[in-house]
Order: structure tokens, then sequence, then C-alpha cells
């Protein structure tokens, strides 16, 4: 017969041997981007993701992709969708100003106008940014970006003057007041809006890069102005609930994931863009480089409109902008 203490000890080593089964209940995620293809390397980077993170958990951490239109969310929504969670853990942002407005620095018109300039401001706001997204029950896993956002269109685009009286598609409000400030209409629409928007003249042009956009849409497009306000920083986010539900190991696996392939997905951007864009040029397309002058005049009619704008959005941003100033020199 057992005694107490033996069947004590067996009780306890039963309990033992179920807890492996029990922390092994395979977690399933959603993801989704605004990118509607993986064609484009942001597209091709999220899918990278979602199947890594599958294979590198053994399935402890399975996560289904989602492509932009493939859900009822719109791409300036996305942010929302991870807040609630429910539906989507896991999504690539591009849009996320209406809910985290002094992300939009980033964006203001020839402000950051190289990889370094853009670099250095997101050290400089990376603390203010993760703050204003765990506000939303968000984490940022990592934020990557594209070349620079330049200009293109399916009608005469060679200089800034060029740009009155043209519908051009923005991804920001920012974006935006460049287009007005030399007589454009700025018209917001999501991603995969774009291309039937081009087809019907909803919109002339855009902003995006030869590795963006433009390897999609460049059927569409016929002049290519290497002029843009912006370059187009995206955002890696993650539910914090449901990333502070899983198991430690799952979450530095999924952290290194993201990390891994948010670093190619600029690199390989990078790395694509002259290429691209001279295939392009053979194939058709008008290419022009920005001159100085232009430059020169873009810079001095927006500059004032970096402090208004930072003004409007109240003094904590103004203090962040002023510190990305100061990070940039200008």
């Amino acid at each position: 017969m057992f005694n107490r203490n033996t069947l004590a000890l067996m009780a306890v080593a039963c309990s033992a041997a179920l807890l492996p089964c029990a922390s092994a209940v395979a977690e399933n995620w959603n993801a989704y981007t605004y990118i509607n293809t993986p064609v484009m390397t942001a597209g091709s980077m999220m899918q990278k993701i979602t199947q890594q993170v599958t294979e590198q958990t053994d399935g402890d951490l399975t996560v289904r992709m989602h492509f932009g239109g493939s859900l009822p969310i719109q791409a300036t929504n996305i942010t929302q969708s991870v807040s609630r969670g429910g539906t989507i853990q896991l999504a690539d942002d591009g849009f996320p100003y209406g809910n985290v407005p002094i992300a939009g620095i980033l964006n203001l018109p020839l402000l950051l106008t190289s990889e370094a300039d853009f670099d250095k401001a997101v050290d400089v706001m990376r603390p203010a940014l993760e703050k204003a997204f765990a506000a939303r029950g968000i984490q940022i896993l990592a934020i990557y970006h594209y070349p620079q956002q330049v200009a293109w269109s399916s009608k005469k685009l060679t200089s800034l003057a060029d740009m009155a009286g043209s519908k051009m598609r923005v991804s920001s409000p920012q974006q935006a007041a460049f287009v007005r400030a030399f007589g454009g209409t700025p018209v917001t629409i999501g991603t995969p809006e774009v291309a039937p928007a081009l087809q019907r003249g909803v919109v002339d042009g855009v902003f995006t890069a030869s590795s963006g956009g433009a390897r999609t849409w460049k059927d569409l497009l016929n002049y290519s102005y290497r002029l843009g306000p912006n370059y187009f920083a995206s955002f890696v986010l993650v539910n914090k609930k449901a990333f502070d539900a899983l198991d430690p190991k799952l979450q530095k696996t999924l952290e290194s994931v993201v990390q891994k392939n948010a670093d190619w997905g600029t690199t390989q951007m990078r790395k694509e863009e002259q290429t691209l864009t001279d295939e392009m040029q053979s194939e058709g397309m008008t290419v022009t480089a920005a001159s100085a002058e232009d430059t020169q005049q873009g810079v001095e009619k927006m500059s004032s409109y970096w402090e208004e704008w930072a003004s409007d959005q109240g003094a904590p941003t103004q203090a962040l902008l002023k510190k990305v100033r100061a990070a940039i020199d200008k």
C-alpha cells in the first residue's frame, strides 16, 4: 500500500509532467499590411516574418499573413486594429499619423533629405514614439523605411512648376501640405486603391520610391521627377496584451525575426532603387533629376511649415522637432 507521503510525491510528479503540455498551447495570430502584394519588397518582408516566426517557434506561434485589401481594414485604420487586438495581433503600419501625430515629424517635407538624417531623427524620436504607441496598447517591434519618396505622374512632371494643377496621391498630411504649396491637389487613398485611381484619372500621380509602389504602378506612370518631400517610415507593431501573454522565448524569437527582416527590407529597397529606376527609364519612363534651384526653393518654402505644423500639435511635438533639428543641424 502507498502511504500519504508516497501519494503526495506521485501527485507532484504527475503535475510536473503535465506542465509542459499546459505551456505548449500554440498561439495563432493574424498579421496585416497595407501592401497588397508580396512582389513589393515590404510585402515580401512581412511574408518572411510570418513564415520565419512559425518555423522558428516550431508552430508554437503561428502567424497568418493578410495583404492589403484582403480584410476590411483601411490603411489608415491599421493602428486601431492592432490596438483593439482581436483579429489582428501583428501589423505593418505606414499610416499611423492620425493616431500618433508625433510620427508626422518624419514626414515633414524636405526636413530629412538623407538616410543619415532619417536615422538620426528616428534615434531621437524612438522613446517618444514608443510611449505614444504604448498609450494605445501597442508595442513597436521595428521601424524601417523606403528610399526617398519622389514624384511620379502620368502627365508631364519634370519640375516643381509642373505640379501645379496635378492631382497627387499623398500618404500623409505633410505630403498634402507639400502638394498644396506648389499648386497641386492632394488626394488621400490607401495603397490598394492607387492603381484603379490612376486608371480612372482620380489621381495624376503619386509620391513613392522606385523600389516601393512605382515597381507596381509603373505601367500607369510616364514621368519621374526625382525630388520628393520625405522618406516613408513604416512601423511593425504588435498588440501589447497579446505580446505580453507570450512565453518569453517566443517574445525573443518574434522580436529577433521582425528586426532582422525590417533591416533587410530597408537595405534591400536601398539596393534596388537605382537599378529599378534605370530599368524603368530604359522602358520609356521619363526620369528627371531634381534641379538645385527646385531643391532650394522647396526647402525655403517648406521650412516655415515645419514649425507651424509642430505648433499646431502642441508643446511636446515642438520640443521633439527642436531636438530632431538639432541632431541633423538644420
